[in-house]
């Protein structure tokens, strides 16, 4: 982060918090963006938009609870692709198994079918089902 995105932040708290006046603007600018220089100022913002819209107390952000929320805010990120994987993957798997089941009844199409055979058919399909 640059010291002009740093300024925008800062700027951004003192807006946002009545309270928060820093004696020495452009001392603080500085340090926040020597301490925030292997961040974006894109990951800050979003992470100072979470903090405002979430914190209750009125006081405005460390250094340390912003990167805490970005490294949140990485890790839901994360997870919300690692299920949408998953979920894909889970489905892929069920569409796999239908187009199997379609082909076997394709396959054996015209052939009486026992009345064990449609109930294993259907067993296949609710496993399916409850598995995923």
């Amino acid at each position: 982060m640059t010291e002009t995105e740093a300024k925008k932040i800062i700027a951004s708290m003192m807006v946002s918090f009545s309270n928060y006046r820093p004696v020495d603007v452009d001392y603080v600018v500085h340090e926040w963006s020597k301490y925030l220089s292997d961040y974006t100022y894109e990951q800050i913002s979003s992470a100072l938009k979470e903090y405002i819209l979430t914190e209750k107390t009125g006081f405005a952000p460390s250094i340390g609870q912003l990167t805490n929320l970005v490294k949140a805010q990485k890790e839901r990120k994360y997870f919300i692709e690692l299920e949408r994987l998953l979920l894909a993957d889970t489905r892929s798997k069920i569409d796999t198994k239908q187009r199997e089941i379609k082909s076997l009844e394709m396959k054996h199409e015209g052939m009486p079918m026992t009345e064990k055979y449609k109930e294993r058919l259907e067993d296949m399909r609710n496993d399916d089902e409850r598995k995923y």
